[in-house]
Order: C-alpha cells, then structure tokens, then sequence
C-alpha cells in the first residue's frame, strides 16, 4: 500500500506535463491555488492527529484490541484521501505551475522536491500520529514477554520509530525515483543542445541511450545505498554464518554478503536486494536471528536466495512493463473501437483528457492486478525452493528424481512464515498483493509432502509465466511499432 501509494505521488506531476488542458482551473490567483493545494494536507494531517490521540486514551482505558485496528483503518482512509488532494492539487488547481512559476522555471529535480513536500508531510504525519499506538501495542507486548521468558522488544523514541518508517518505506523509493527524474531531466537539457549539430534522429538515439543507461546504473547501485539506508552490518562469523554460507555454495547461488539487518527490534523479515551477484546483498533482520531457530533461518534464507537463482527480480521488471504496456494498449484499442471515428479531431480538450484518464485507470488497474498475481506465483516458488532445499534437493542433485519433499522440510518454512506474521502483527487471513495470505502460502506448502522435489507444480507454472512474458515483450515492441499512438510517450 505505502510502495503504490509513494509511486502514484510520484507519476502525478509526470502526468500533469503529459495531459491536455490540465490545470481545469487555470485562472485562480497565487494565493488560491496555494490555499486550496496547502490547506487540505494541513487540516488532514490534524484531523488524523486528533483521531488518533482520541482512540489512545480509549485503548488505555479499556485495553480493547479494536481501537488499535480503528487507529489503522483511520491512517489507511487519510492516504486514499491525501492522494485525491494531491490529484486536485496538481491536475485541476495548478499547484505545480505555481511551484515552477515562483521557481522561474522547471528546475532539475527542485520543483519535484517541493511539489511533493505536502503529500509526503501528511503520509509521515500520520506515521508520527499512528506510533503512539505502536508504542502501547510494544509497550504491552514487553510486559508479556517479561512474563513469559520470550526475547524482548525493544523501545524506541516516536522520532526514532518514525524515522525508521521513513528510511524503510519512504527513502527506499524516493532515491531511485528521484535520482532517475533529475539524470532523465538533465540528459534532456544535454540533447537540446545538440538539436542544432546532429540529425534528429540521432539527438533521439543519444537521449534515448543515455536515459537507460541512467537507469541501469541506478538501479545497479541501489543496493550499495540501501546497505547505508536500512543500517546493516556484515553477519559475524559463527554457526549461523556457516550454514547460511554453505547454503550458498550447495545452491550454487553468490551475493556479496549476507547482512545483518538492524530494524530495532521492529522487524521480523529477510530480503535480497540487487540484480547483479557482485552487488547483491542478503539481508535478515536481527529479530529473525533472535526469534527463529536455525533450520527456520535456513529456510528464509533459501526462500531469499530462490529469488536470486530462479532470476525473480529482473523477471519481475519486465513482467510489470508487459502487463501494464500491453493492458494500456488493449486499453486503447478497445476505446478505440467503441468512439465515433474522428473523435480525437472533434472532441475538446477536456473530454479528450477524460478519455485519456479513463484508460489509465483502467489499463493500470489490469495491468497491475495482473502483475501480482505473477508476483505472488514467484513467492510460491520461493517458498517451495526453501523446502526443496532442505528435502536434499541441491544445484548437484537437482536432477535426482527419488527426492521427495519431507514433511520437516515443508514444515520448518511453514513454521517460520506463521512465525513472521505472528511478529509482524499481520493476520494469516490477510492477503497481500504481491505476497498473498501467509495462510494460503503454508496450505500451499502443506500440499507438496510427498511430491517429487524436481516435479513441483509451481516450477511449471513459473515457467510458463515466463514464456508469456517473453511472448508479451514481443507483442509490446510489434505493437509499438505498428501503432506507437497506443501508448503514452
């Protein structure tokens, strides 16, 4: 929710400089459009704050558990609602043509910066406003772990809590993004001046290069940033280290290390970040390390590294441009086919802008829920990975067809997905949208007892997601040549 939520921050000022007639409401003076852009973030991130301090002292005074999920739910509309204002705010107020204009222009990477200040201000204000409930909800469960000879939580600040949510969440995404938006913008500049020495199309081709270069090398060094970001440190030697490290060489997987994940005890989770082996990091929380035993940390490990062997990562990137490329494209056909012919000649701008926001909706709407559900089909075969592994099933046996999934093997990941969720707070019913329900994943997982580790369902169906997406790639480049006009530029 909080990933679509920073990304859809981002794309709407990028939408505002692709759409006709936007602003709709182009004549309002300085002072109005910054009254109306500024002063629904202000009263939302108050109203919110005032909600939330409201069902605190009821939750002290009670101790019931249905103010905590009031307190969520009411964080959870104030995102849907900052959202719409920010889409009034940009798309029909102005509010980033008064930015520019006050700027003296479109700025590198500036403007953005600012444009986005009043939505990401509300979004960490309602963090600030919801950890007051965390911290009761910590508070309440160090008193049960007192008790009960569990490993204990550990407090920290509500500065500190949400600055934890703004690194892990927030930063995560704005660095990449932003540092992608201010190379794309100066590559632009760069070019123009070459408009006047080279053909155009060559100018197109060197723009063109330079941009995905760009890319690529932002996103081939993010991992080094988000070791810093996320505060790790390198696994100390020992037991653990040892098994996870000869995990590694049994899979015949590499990464650059494997590192410990700080999250101030607020965290249960393991991840891999980067593409390339030689940037590619492993990451387990130190909660992970304290709370699992050591066959559970082996099968999070292995469900990690199944996302670099099987190659999800890269996969996943062009599974989300062929799903969101091609249902914008249907998208437009089928809009096509149902208007009158002429009328992107005849209609105005306002209505062409309406149609033009109607497919967006619509094809992100397909495209995306059709990206998690192949999402959710990689998380699948990731967790079926940690139980092939620990039934024996290795890069040198992975041939073996007498391997057989053993209940301890299918169990210690399962066990350890309840484990997670139990920490993490989240409800084993409770679907997400690339990950699924936790529920679902160990059912799934209960079901491959006894099945032939090299004959997994799963395994075929990842593969034939990989055919159509490849298939996909084709279509996408044919139709981009045969009708260009079905996709945004």
């Amino acid at each position: 929710m909080i990933h679509a939520l920073v990304i859809a921050i981002l794309a709407i000022p990028l939408l505002e400089d692709e759409l006709p007639a936007v602003p709709l409401l182009p004549d309002l003076s300085p002072a109005l459009v910054a009254g109306i852009s500024l002063g629904p973030f202000v009263l939302l991130a108050l109203g919110v704050q005032l909600v939330i301090a409201r069902l605190a002292r009821r939750l002290d005074r009670t101790g019931e558990v249905k103010f905590i999920r009031q307190a969520h739910r009411a964080v959870a509309i104030s995102r849907v609602l900052l959202l719409l204002f920010y889409a009034n705010a940009v798309l029909c107020v102005g509010w980033q043509e008064l930015v520019r204009r006050v700027l003296g222009g479109n700025l590198v990477l500036v403007d953005e910066l600012i444009v986005t200040l009043p939505p990401l201000f509300t979004l960490i204000a309602g963090w600030w406003s919801l950890s007051a409930i965390d911290q009761r909800v910590t508070q309440a469960t160090l008193i049960r772990a007192l008790d009960s000879g569990a490993p204990l939580p550990t407090l920290v600040s509500r500065a500190a809590h949400v600055g934890e949510q703004i690194r892990h969440h927030l930063l995560f995404l704005l660095i990449p993004i932003f540092s992608i938006i201010a190379w794309t913008e100066i590559i632009d500049r760069a070019t123009r001046s070459l408009e006047s020495n080279l053909p155009g199309e060559w100018v197109q081709r060197i723009s063109v290069g330079a941009q995905v270069s760009g890319v690529v090398l932002v996103i081939a060094l993010m991992p080094l940033v988000l070791r810093v970001l996320w505060n790790t440190s390198p696994m100390e030697p020992g037991p653990i280290h040892a098994r996870l490290t000869a995990l590694f060489e049994t899979q015949g997987a590499r990464c650059r290390s494997i590192l410990i994940w700080r999250t101030q005890g607020g965290l249960l989770n393991g991840a891999v970040i980067g593409v390339l082996p030689q940037l590619r990091y492993i990451l387990l929380t130190e909660s992970l390390i304290e709370r699992l035993n050591p066959v559970q940390i082996e099968a999070v490990m292995a469900h990690e590294v199944a996302h670099a062997r099987r190659h999800h990562l890269p996969w996943l990137m062009a599974a989300m441009i062929v799903c969101i490329a091609l249902s914008w494209g249907l998208v437009s056909l089928g809009v096509g086919a149902i208007l009158p012919a002429g009328f992107e000649h005849t209609a105005s701008e306002r209505m062409d802008l309406l149609v033009v926001v109607i497919e967006a909706i619509v094809a992100l709407g397909v495209g995306l829920s059709v990206f998690g559900g192949i999402s959710r089909r990689f998380e699948q075969q990731a967790d079926a990975f940690a139980a092939q592994h620990l039934s024996g099933m290795t890069r040198s046996t992975q041939d073996d067809a007498a391997i057989r999934i053993t209940p301890e093997a299918a169990w210690a990941m399962s066990s350890a997905l309840r484990d997670v969720a139990a920490f993490n707070g989240i409800p084993e019913s409770a679907s997400m949208w690339r990950h699924g329900s936790i529920g679902a994943r160990r059912r799934r997982l209960d079901a491959l007892i006894g099945v032939y580790a090299s004959q997994l369902p799963i395994d075929r169906i990842v593969r034939h997601i990989k055919i159509l997406t490849m298939i996909g790639l084709v279509i996408m480049l044919a139709l981009a040549v045969w009708k260009p006009d079905l996709f945004p530029e």
